[in-house]
């Protein structure tokens, strides 16, 4: 059985709570009902909680080491103090409305020990009706998450943050999560990073984790066939999705793809803004996360500089491999129509 015992633990699992007072226990009995052969500590960071999370956790795990935020700090920099904190060789970063399924941390660790030194994680499913969302994903040319549902067709190139494995020794050396990102698109930055350092991504094959998808920001769900999301989520996901292209892409074709791009954006938002009669989107979404991308172009260009001189350049042949071309949000459409952004 997994343990919080801090006797020298292999395994840290770091847990980003935030008003999750329906969702946190659950995570961590999952945790504890894990049979793993490896010593196991838990950390728990609020991220200034107005809820009584942290009271229900005191009363029923007050062993648990928790780190307590003062202000909102989001789950970049929540992720990167546990990091620092956590004893482990390997961290597990893992939501606090995510739970584990049986068997999914011993064959992670059994992944990771047998010699693969990247990023791991496991299929996800939907924790209210059980459906798999994914194997991991694959990603089209603008970095949309391209889920794989087919068991052993296509290999990982990224997986989401809800539930990610990762050796601390490479986390210390890509230097974790940018403080810049906030929250939405670390889990792709963290990805490209480890393919960029050289060992890429896996998914295992068994165990799994449930996920209360879109809990957080209240988008990425799927109800009564339509895709929900709101424009925070997409402000999010677009300017950071902008911001580590400009990080990764080769510099051969980054000019090219940045103008394809923000084409891209803003024909969503002229299409957008026909449909639902205001110009919310196009104002809120696609011209805000553009300009506040440019906001962020120095500090995009010092991370650009970093990861070169860590890794060397991410070659064309490389960069081209790992991308579909088929555009994420064409096939999302296709299949669930005109998404409904709130």
């Amino acid at each position: 059985m997994a343990t919080t015992s801090m006797n020298l633990p292999l395994i840290s699992i770091c847990i980003a709570n935030y008003n999750g007072a329906q969702v946190l226990l659950p995570c961590i009995e999952s945790v504890l009902s894990q049979t793993c052969a490896a010593p196991v500590e838990i950390i728990v960071h609020d991220d200034a909680s107005t809820d009584n999370s942290c009271e229900l956790l005191a009363r029923s795990h007050p062993d648990i080491r928790v780190i307590r935020s003062t202000t909102n700090v989001g789950f970049c920099i929540s992720n990167n103090r546990m990091a620092r904190a956590a004893s482990g060789a390997y961290l597990l970063l893992l939501n606090n409305d995510a739970t584990l399924r049986s068997g999914t941390l011993q064959e992670m660790l059994a992944t990771a020990t047998s010699g693969f030194d990247g990023v791991l994680s496991a299929p996800q499913y939907r924790a209210d009706t059980g459906q798999l969302l994914d194997r991991g994903c694959r990603m089209d040319w603008m970095l949309m998450p391209v889920p794989i549902l087919k068991h052993g067709t296509y290999r990982a190139v990224t997986v989401m943050g809800a539930c990610l494995w990762i050796p601390k020794l490479l986390w210390e050396q890509i230097g974790g999560f940018p403080p810049w990102i906030g929250s939405v698109g670390e889990d792709t930055f963290l990805c490209l990073s480890a393919w960029h350092a050289g060992p890429g991504v896996r998914v295992i094959e068994g165990g799994g984790y449930n996920h209360v998808v879109g809990l957080s920001f209240g988008g990425g769900k799927i109800i009564n066939g339509k895709l929900r999301t709101t424009t925070r989520r997409r402000f999010l996901s677009e300017r950071n999705r902008l911001c580590v292209m400009s990080t990764f892409c080769p510099s051969g074709l980054l000019p090219l793809m940045i103008v394809l791009y923000i084409a891209e954006g803003l024909i969503e938002g002229m299409i957008m803004s026909i449909v639902k009669r205001n110009l919310r989107f196009l104002h809120e979404v696609t011209m805000s996360s553009i300009m506040s991308a440019w906001g962020l172009r120095r500090t995009v260009r010092a991370e650009r500089k970093r990861m070169r001189e860590l890794f060397g350049g991410f070659p064309v042949l490389r960069w081209i491999g790992i991308l579909t071309l088929v555009p994420q949000k064409l096939r999302a459409v296709w299949h669930n129509g005109i998404p409904d952004v709130r």
